[in-house]
């Protein structure tokens, strides 16, 4: 585009080629230290997450970029003056959806303080020019600022996630999404606003940005999709240390003239000399290093290009210490807050059940085995039913992409079986979740799993025709020497005892007539069955967590296989949940992502552990045990 003449030609230059400078002389923010108003100019996060939108652009794609990052690098800032000159300059239709509306209006303020301190005209040859004119609605009251610029409706709009259905009432081109963790329902809301956004107009925008909150939410599903180059949009990881503003100076770095470093901060500088990120950015300027550039000639950058490791200088390591003092010492919350890599920042969403080195060795193990095709994935597809011969229901495994089950391997008439399952109403936000579990001695390997929005019937007849399907040939005998299962019996299936889990257990014994539902014995009580037992897992406040821990026993000692990412994520998700004065500790997922999977393989882990198939004969030289009498009066069968 020609310069022009005349400040308002100038002007439109810079609106498609400079918004640095657009920013730094147009638009007024508020200064961290005082209230005062001071010039927008980006900070170095901004500027590459700025110059990523230009590379977008330039390569003719839409911009989608979800952006993890540390706190305080200002994009919701940023995001919000781009959103104002799309609306007011660009004539787009503009969203900024928040998790909560107190943000949101924390946010939308911005745009008003933009829009209040903006210049009003410019000179256009002879004559002066309005640059905007006033907004035809009443921000303040509606959340929205219009114009009719052209003949042509222009909006930046403002609204909550905390509403699953936001923002599906309009068309917008650009949208600008923050805290997308703490959504209520991110995979609900995502659903509805994606179609209103046109996937092919190159100059729609798409921004997600926020601090990790645990892994297998929605956020973090995507973020892996980044990470392997298969989501639509591009993951960029802004590092605490990027900030020019995070290192101590003048008289507050001179209080510790003659201090010495600790040892924890030698060994995290050392972490983040292999580990860390370098800014790809020359210093002052928006050309890319050398380095950097060659990248970029081959593919588009994806987040690990940058690990090539920083060094922290003393000063930005003292700014770390006296932010740590802040927490009260939690050296988890800061790896939240501001993380070094996204795996510290995804690892630390809470106080982990199951230790990540524990989690660490699982996917370590998990992808040796699979690049040694040991227990790589046979294909996806559905358990179904269909008529046979003489009037009888068939059991048929079809193949399908988008199929609910995974397996990494076959039916094997001599192998021993156990599936566990979690079940859901089917119409909530939790799944129904469930493991075919091959059970050999001292190891338990996870072949199949299934996770999928199902009611109570149709998983208790999916979970029968996994259970034939899976069906064990062989004899295995117990410690004492007696039978354990029967030649071509079943799969012993162990489902949860809950409200959901006692419609899936009757279905399955009374309408299905499976014959090898998991019976516990509980004196005193019966069920509407049969008596001296009950069938089901009774999974309960008091033995959740230590079902939990024994789960995180048996990988620590080498005994589990997980292939399925999808139950490795929701395991290392699994976070103590207490509240201030609970009684009884609690565990489970953070808000936004699901334990179904995790709870599942857990129970049936702890059952399939003190089965004879697993247990070697004469019980010696620490093996895993079963249930205990600690948890369980009496083991179940």
């Amino acid at each position: 585009m020609p310069r022009g003449e005349g400040e308002y030609a100038k002007l439109v230059w810079r609106l498609a080629f400079d918004l640095r400078w657009v920013f730094a002389h147009m638009l007024k923010i508020t200064a961290k230290e005082s209230n005062r108003l001071i010039p927008f100019i980006m900070n170095r996060g901004q500027v590459w997450v700025y110059w990523l939108m230009l590379d977008q652009w330039r390569n003719g794609y839409p911009v989608r970029l979800w952006i993890l990052k540390g706190r305080q690098f200002g994009i919701s800032t940023m995001m919000s003056a781009i959103l104002f000159i799309g609306a007011a300059l660009w004539n787009r239709n503009c969203l900024q959806l928040s998790h909560l509306e107190g943000p949101g209006v924390t946010m939308f303020s911005k745009i008003e303080r933009f829009l209040k301190y903006f210049p009003g005209k410019v000179r256009d040859g002879p004559n002066e020019r309005l640059l905007i004119p006033k907004p035809s609605t009443d921000s303040t009251r509606e959340g929205v600022l219009a114009w009719n610029l052209n003949g042509k409706q222009s909006l930046v709009k403002r609204e909550s996630a905390h509403n699953p259905d936001a923002g599906v009432s309009e068309t917008y081109q650009m949208a600008h999404l923050t805290e997308v963790p703490l959504w209520a329902d991110a995979h609900h809301t995502m659903g509805g606003l994606l179609p209103t956004i046109p996937a092919t107009d190159p100059d729609s925008m798409i921004v997600g940005e926020f601090t990790a909150r645990g892994e297998g939410d929605y956020a973090h599903t995507v973020w892996v999709q980044c990470m392997a180059g298969q989501a639509a949009f591009q993951g960029v990881f802004l590092p605490w240390y990027w900030h020019e503003d995070y290192e101590l100076r003048g008289e507050a770095l001179e209080r510790y003239e003659g201090v010495d470093l600790t040892t924890e901060e030698r060994e995290y500088r050392s972490v983040v000399r292999v580990q860390g990120y370098e800014y790809p950015l020359e210093d002052g300027s928006m050309k890319l290093k050398a380095k950097f550039a060659e990248i970029r000639k081959r593919r588009r950058f994806l987040p690990q290009d940058f690990a090539t490791g920083f060094e922290l200088s003393r000063a930005q390591l003292l700014w770390r210490r006296e932010r740590i003092q802040e927490f009260a010492g939690d050296y988890d919350m800061w790896n939240r807050e501001y993380p070094h890599t996204p795996e510290v920042a995804f690892q630390t969403g809470g106080r982990r059940v199951i230790p990540p080195s524990v989690m660490d060795h699982l996917d370590a193990e998990a992808r040796r085995l699979s690049d040694a095709d040991e227990l790589a994935l046979v294909d996806k597809g559905e358990y179904e039913a269909r008529r046979g011969f003489g009037g009888r229901t068939k059991r048929v495994y079809r193949k399908r992409e988008d199929g609910r089950v995974w397996r990494w391997e076959q039916p094997q008439p001599y192998a021993y079986y156990v599936i566990d399952a979690d079940s859901s109403s089917g119409v909530s936000d939790d799944f129904s979740a469930a493991h075919v579990l091959k059970v050999e001695p001292g190891l338990i390997t996870v072949v199949v799993s299934f996770q999928g929005k199902v009611r109570p019937p149709e998983f208790a007849a999916i979970l029968s025709r996994m259970g034939m399907h899976y069906k064990s040939h062989m004899e295995y005998r117990d410690h004492t020497g007696a039978p354990d299962t029967k030649t071509g019996a079943p799969a012993l299936i162990v489902p949860e005892r809950n409200n959901h889990g006692d419609h899936v257990i009757m279905e399955l014994v009374e309408n299905l007539g499976y014959r090898r539902v998991y019976r516990h014995e509980e004196r005193g009580k019966t069920d509407n069955w049969k008596s001296g037992h009950r069938y089901g897992f009774p999974l309960t406040k008091a033995n959740k967590i230590p079902v939990l821990v024994h789960l995180g026993q048996v990988a620590y000692d080498g005994k589990l296989r997980v292939p399925c990412p999808r139950t490795r994520a929701e395991m290392r998700n699994v976070v103590y949940l207490n509240d201030p004065g609970d009684i009884v500790e609690r565990a489970g997922a953070p808000r936004g992502s699901n334990d179904d999977l995790a709870i599942s393989l857990a129970e049936g882990v702890f059952v399939a552990a003190g089965r004879g198939g697993f247990r070697t004969r004469g019980r010696g030289g620490g093996e895993p045990s079963g249930p205990s009498g600690m948890l369980f009066p009496v083991v179940g069968r």
